[in-house]
């Protein structure tokens, strides 16, 4: 069992980071009304696709895990992608359009979907690699997170050390999160009406998905 000590070690530095990332996004609002009184759709952060994608993917993922180590090794991929472009990123000063990312994670939510629904084995005749999938889309989220840290322009002291226990604090939380729907799905998967339901999920989840990554091109095109 962990010692009370622990924690504190990786407490201190997400605490120093979300700090410094409240701090910036403050400067930023207020520069932005020094310029305007109506901020523009692209100074906004795209809180409605990431909800829209938590929401959407979170179950997603579920529907063809049924242990816990399973989410751990999923989500530990998912961490290891985003956490290495997020870090390369932030140092070597590279970043990608949010909206280009953000419509790259609507089309995660839309391959979920039709995975968990058959489509690739009966359309194509294979089955992707739901690892390598992973993977590969833990490293576009990445590119996401640098750009929004990079705009802030947060302090480099101690950004490295900051960086991994917020990356670790939140992978923490989408542990507990999936757990919790894993705990749903369990019930949910016994009754009678399961294979129906989720058919009818899956579609819904893939709309979702595809609205997302609509929402995302279309703001890309305007901005």
């Amino acid at each position: 069992m962990l010692s009370p000590s622990f924690w504190p070690c990786w407490r201190l530095p997400v605490r120093r980071l979300l700090t410094q990332l409240r701090k910036a996004t403050r400067a930023t609002s207020r520069r932005s009304r020094a310029h305007t009184c109506c901020p523009s759709p692209t100074s906004a952060p795209s809180t409605w696709s990431r909800v829209t994608t938590i929401c959407c993917s979170s179950p997603g993922v579920i529907f063809f895990l049924y242990k816990l180590k399973h989410i751990g090794i999923y989500v530990s991929l998912f961490a290891i992608g985003h956490s290495t472009t997020m870090l390369l990123g932030v140092l070597f000063n590279v970043g990608i359009n949010s909206y280009l990312i953000d419509a790259i994670i609507g089309l995660s939510v839309v391959y979920k979907a039709l995975d968990n629904l058959g489509a690739f084995q009966r359309w194509f005749g294979v089955q992707p690699n739901t690892k390598a999938a992973t993977l590969i889309f833990g490293l576009f989220h990445g590119f996401g997170l640098s750009t929004k840290i990079i705009e802030y322009n947060i302090s480099p002291d101690g950004l490295v050390p900051n960086l991994l226990a917020f990356n670790v604090g939140v992978e923490i939380g989408q542990l507990l999160a999936l757990a919790a729907i894993l705990i749903v799905m369990g019930y949910w998967r016994r009754t009678d009406g399961f294979l129906r339901h989720a058919y009818t999920a899956n579609a819904v989840i893939m709309c979702a998905g595809f609205v997302l990554i609509g929402y995302q091109v279309v703001g890309y095109l305007v901005s």
